[in-house]
């Protein structure tokens, strides 16, 4: 009858190791070594949000505040301090994110988390607000998503879904994605959900928060990505790209 007891051990350590995947997203602990230095440089918030997500796993979407990460010839004062999230749960990291980076607000809509410029995400006009009368992606990967989500914009428009080799795992992964009318920012949300593994981001390359300044992102947590500039396509067919030098 010895034998009995030894068998429940690994049996509770496997229960117990897959129950913290079944805790709601804000609930789930951080165990990675995840700290944040302060004072701030530009984009550690969104950078260690990131981290997080991915160390979970999580699926995430950020739009960046529009400013560079790094300025050329800028000083920075030095990093004095530090803040340890390892140990907090999601929802008090994030929350203890927005607390030193005030411009930034976050949310979690049905397993997604979200961490965006409180200036946007409160402005009816931006684009990610854009209503798309129906979004579909049907057995497609990141690629065939991306083409979607360029379409929903009127941006520039890529190659067919087939003609992208997938480089990891996860690119690889084929989802599907059917919604009525919506909004970009939760067809975003959607693709980001029904693949599993993979964030959302949009960043500009000007101080404006603005269309025509922006790059939306999708990248897989173990690698792979895609990234679009909204360019535009004028009047006579052609493309205007504000983040180029050279347009055409």
């Amino acid at each position: 009858m010895l034998p009995a007891p030894l068998l429940i051990v690994p049996f509770l350590a496997t229960a117990l190791a897959g129950s913290s995947s079944q805790l709601p997203v804000t609930d789930r602990i951080i165990e990675e070594d995840v700290r944040v230095r302060v004072p701030l440089l530009p984009c550690t918030v969104p950078q260690v949000a990131i981290r997080i997500a991915e160390s979970l796993p999580i699926p995430i979407g950020l739009e960046r505040v529009p400013e560079p990460c790094a300025e050329k010839g800028k000083k920075y004062p030095e990093r004095e301090d530090e803040i340890v999230l390892t140990g907090m749960s999601v929802g008090r990291a994030f929350d203890r994110l927005v607390e030193l980076d005030e411009r930034y607000v976050w949310s979690e809509v049905n397993g997604v988390l979200i961490l965006r410029p409180g200036v946007t995400w409160f402005d009816s006009d931006h684009f990610l607000h854009r209503r798309v009368p129906l979004f579909r992606v049907r057995d497609g990967r990141i690629w065939a998503a991306m083409d979607a989500i360029h379409s929903a914009l009127g941006g520039a428009r890529g190659p067919a879904d087939e003609t992208w080799p997938a480089r990891t795992p996860q690119s690889n992964r084929t989802f599907s994605v059917s919604l009525p009318t919506t909004t970009v920012v939760d067809a975003l949300n959607a693709v980001v959900r029904a693949h599993g593994s993979l964030r959302w981001t949009v960043e500009y390359c000007k101080p404006q928060a603005r269309f025509e300044y922006a790059m939306v992102r999708l990248n897989t947590f173990d690698g792979d990505g895609i990234g679009r500039r909204s360019a535009t396509r004028r009047d006579d067919g052609t493309w205007s790209d504000a983040c180029a030098s050279t347009t055409g």
